[in-house]
């Protein structure tokens, strides 16, 4: 796991809500210096994240059970789910053609093509300790599914100089 400093704080709101046989886990956190994020967790670990960030854990705490109270704790449950599986066949299915001019698609995957040139940029750059293709698929992926989120800034440069990343983790 790469650290990026980021340290959250959770607020000692933080509860599970249970009603129709349902039970979600009320997340409010945050970093130091910033709002407080809410988030609301099913029993099957599909989680909906407010937008909107909160002055206060009270006003995050307050939000979430106002959401449950007018929505339905089932709602949750249901919705959170649907919207998880048609965000993931959306990234497994093929990239579909663009008009000329069209604005791309960020979450459809990259194309036979534009892989081709990824790997033939990544291999052409001046530096015998980048990553290949294989070896960046590996890494977007162990982000992607880490337990943290870590930015950019973080984890790009390691593209590009992989061998001390690994050596000074693994080392």
């Amino acid at each position: 796991m790469i650290d990026d400093g980021i340290q959250l704080i959770h607020s000692p709101l933080t509860q599970t809500c249970s009603a129709d046989g349902h039970t979600l886990q009320i997340e409010i956190y945050r970093s130091a210096g910033s709002l407080w994020i809410l988030e609301v967790v099913d029993e099957r670990g599909t989680s909906t994240v407010w937008d909107e960030q909160f002055e206060t854990d009270t006003a995050a705490l307050a939000a979430a059970f106002l959401a449950i109270e007018e929505e339905g704790i089932h709602h949750f449950v249901t919705t959170a789910q649907r919207e998880a599986d048609e965000a993931e066949r959306g990234l497994t299915q093929a990239a579909r053609p663009r008009a000329p001019g069209a604005t791309p698609d960020i979450l459809a995957p990259l194309s036979d093509e534009e892989l081709d040139a990824l790997d033939s940029f990544l291999l052409d750059q001046d530096t015998d300790e980048g990553m290949t293709l294989d070896m960046l698929d590996g890494f977007l992926h162990a982000l992607a599914l880490g337990p943290e989120t870590v930015l950019p800034s973080r984890w790009l440069p390691k593209v590009w100089d992989s061998a001390s990343f690994f050596t000074r983790r693994n080392g």
